[in-house]
């Protein structure tokens, strides 16, 4: 019965559960995470490089409710608002009447930008601070120019008073403070603040251009629900030139608005100077009939029945009279459909339905109380609407010569120090997150794709023995990277034998110790899937832990095509493996390099041909067992049987055999193959050795190494 392994590694409690070690492959990968993180980064910060700079300027205005004239006044304190009153000065703020104005006044058609290398020219000026200074194009007029095209030229400066235009295939030479002409293009260039040399391009828009672009940067909004306060934003790249436009256009708004106001109290006061003649004429008439009547019928005492409706009827007519003069106004601002307007005349046919009611009260009282009291009426009525109509003309003749409008500049045009785009710290943010979520995809892409040996118990699980885990080594990949064009390699169990690789090989010979008990030789085959996995590494070291404990141990390096064990040893290759199969000399002539006391070497060899020919020669097989008689352990590094069938073939003469499995590198798959190849040939695989194990975040190598960490420490 075969001796079982001694497996010296502790099960972790771990399970390996999906969740856990996606998390865990987060944290080994935090290296990755971090490089792409910080290009994402670095790429967020070169975005903010390459785009424009946009300033912002705000201010604020008010809008108080507007009544269409002072004859309004009272009635619209009277009548439901309609449409918020902001609602409809965001428009006018908006429209192209204001802008075409602020666009007419500050030259806005012409825009004037340094001429700048394409792509990197914003993003070298800003990563220098260095600015390319300014001129001024104070009139600018290029033929050519419509609504679709905008005409360009480029102008270069020379020095503080002249400068160099260039259009159309033609230079000139001009003067700052000087109108130039020519051929229909006109220039006038003002103050310039630039070094010589300095190239600027200027653009001349349509006036409907100028405006729409004027459009598309200006923002107007409610600061504040029924506040009757708008809140004017202006976006551009030019930090001063954006608050004299902003400022200009709010000026534009308010006179607009004083004018609108002034023009309608004109029309309000026209029309009263029409009616007031009228109304005049009218109350002398209804004087002279009451008069008339009291001197014919003699004094008439009221009853107090009859005085009542009579002031009752004076106060509608009263109303009455004021809802005439409203709706003469109202009808221009309003249509019928409107709250206002239907407010108004739901008003009067009240007004109406009371007097009605009134006047069937009059025709029952007698006949001359009804003409007194109805001349009584029309007098006082006539009174009343007069002296209204007088105080309104007065009113009006102030407003007209006083006009200030219904709008406020509460807050001058001011800008914001700091652009407002692009925001550079939160777009490196948004680089940073982006980053992140990149790389954890690309982790979690590279987990579920992942198909290589992570931990022994996936090879546990599927029947296979393992024998041991090798950890990783640091430090002999440092080693190695220094020494990348030199030949030797490091030998590790030779220049740190405290590394845990070389107590893990410890632990592995014990292991092999009892393996090899019932073997049918002491022919030990070390063989891998693929290449590149630590056979050489696992066979030259195992080799001279096994020497330390006074054995003779025979190494022999069989990959005839690439071995690289005498790199390790650091020994030239002379006489090798090769070399002795395909002499004629007896193999007890075989004169192995001695490495150490107990330690002896067969390199490859420096044959270049016929490889699997000399492994099938009966000089192999003498070789072997003349190494079997001559030594207490012989370990055979084999090439990878997935490439050549020469461990197939070596096989054939080990008692134990052991696959090196590399962790992170070959599959299952592999492994499944790689045995179902040795198992055709009659050759039992005893086992594997796991390499190149990780200290993972979610455990020590997926078993505990503990009593590697403490014997280290220990030894420190």
């Amino acid at each position: 019965m075969a001796a079982k392994p001694v497996v010296t590694m502790l099960m972790d409690e771990d399970e390996g559960v999906e969740a856990s070690r996606l998390f865990a492959e987060l944290l080994d990968s935090r290296f990755l995470i971090l490089v792409i993180t910080v290009s994402f980064m670095l790429l967020a910060w070169g975005y903010t490089l390459f785009t424009p700079v946009i300033y912002q300027a705000n201010t604020l205005i008010q809008v108080e409710p507007q009544h269409a004239n002072a004859i309004l006044a009272n009635q619209n304190a009277k009548l439901p608002e309609g449409k918020p009153i902001s609602a409809i000065d965001v428009k006018l703020l908006q429209s192209r009447n204001i802008l075409g104005a602020t666009v007419d006044d500050l030259n806005l058609q012409v825009v004037v930008e340094p001429k700048e290398m394409p792509m990197i020219g914003a993003a070298l000026a800003k990563l220098t601070g260095k600015t390319p200074g300014n001129i001024e194009v104070k009139q600018l007029y290029l033929p050519g120019t419509t609504d679709d095209t905008a005409e360009q030229i480029t102008l270069t400066v020379i020095d503080n008073r002249h400068y160099q235009i260039s259009w159309n295939n033609a230079s000139f030479v001009a003067e700052s403070g000087k109108v130039f002409e020519y051929a229909g293009m006109k220039i006038l260039v003002g103050n310039i603040n630039a070094l010589p040399g300095a190239q600027f391009t200027a653009t001349f828009l349509s006036r409907l251009n100028a405006i729409d672009r004027l459009q598309s940067q200006l923002t107007a909004q409610d600061a504040d629900i029924n506040s009757n306060m708008i809140r004017l934003t202006l976006t551009g790249k030019n930090q001063h030139q954006i608050m004299r436009v902003l400022d200009n256009i709010a000026t534009h708004y308010l006179n607009q608005n004083i004018s609108e106001q002034v023009a309608q109290d004109r029309r309000s006061l026209e029309y009263l100077n029409h009616q007031l003649p009228e109304v005049r004429s009218t109350l002398d008439r209804n004087e002279d009939k009451l008069n008339a009547a009291r001197e014919k019928n003699g004094t008439v005492d009221l009853p107090l029945e009859a005085q009542s409706v009579l002031e009752q009827s004076v106060n509608i007519d009263n109303q009455l009279n004021e809802l005439t003069i409203s709706e003469a106004d109202i009808s221009q601002l309003y249509t019928k459909d409107h709250p206002v307007y239907k407010t108004l005349l739901d008003k009067r046919n009240t007004l109406l339905e009371a007097r009605d009611g009134l006047k069937e009260k009059i025709s029952t009282m007698p006949a001359v109380q009804q003409e007194i009291l109805r001349l009584t009426r029309d007098v006082d009525s006539g009174q009343v609407l007069y002296m209204h109509l007088l105080s309104r003309q007065q009113e009006l003749r102030i407003s007209v010569s006083s006009a200030v409008g219904n709008v406020r500049i509460l807050d001058n045009a001011l800008d914001d120090p700091e652009p407002v785009s692009p925001n550079k710290y939160f777009i490196i943010f948004q680089g940073l997150l982006l980053g992140l979520f990149v790389s954890a995809n690309v982790i979690f892409i590279r987990f579920a794709l992942d198909k290589t040996v992570e931990s022994s118990e996936e090879l546990e699980e599927r029947g296979i023995t393992v024998y041991s885990s090798i950890p990783f080594s640091s430090w002999l990949e440092k080693s190695n990277r220094k020494s990348t064009y030199k030949i030797a390699k490091a030998f590790l169990v030779r220049e740190n034998p405290g590394d845990l690789a070389i107590e893990a090989l410890r632990s592995l010979r014990t292991n092999i110790h009892f393996a090899m008990l019932e073997a049918r030789n002491n022919i030990l085959m070390i063989s891998g899937a693929s290449a590149s996995v630590g056979k050489t590494f696992i066979s030259t070291n195992f080799s001279a832990v096994m020497a330390q404990t006074g054995k003779k141990v025979l190494l022999i390096d069989a990959d005839l095509r690439r071995g690289t064990a005498h790199h390790i040893f650091n020994v030239v290759e002379k006489f090798g493996l090769s070399n002795i199969l395909a002499a004629n000399k007896p193999i007890e002539y075989t004169l192995p390099r001695v490495i150490s006391d107990n330690l002896h070497f067969i390199g490859r060899g420096t044959l270049n041909e016929g490889f699997t020919e000399l492994l099938m020669s009966r000089r192999f097989g003498e070789l072997m067992r003349w190494a079997e008689r001559n030594y207490d352990l012989v370990v055979v590094d084999t090439p990878p049987v997935l490439a050549v069938t020469d461990a197939e073939i070596i096989g054939a003469y080990a008692g134990t055999a052991m696959l090196v499995v590399r962790c992170d590198t070959n599959t299952l798959k592999e492994i499944e193959i790689s045995q179902r190849r040795f198992e055709r040939n009659g050759i039992k695989i005893n086992g594997c050795i796991l390499n190149g194990t990780k200290l993972r975040s979610y455990g020590y190598y997926r078993y505990s190494d503990i009593q590697y960490t403490y014997e280290s420490a220990r030894q420190g």
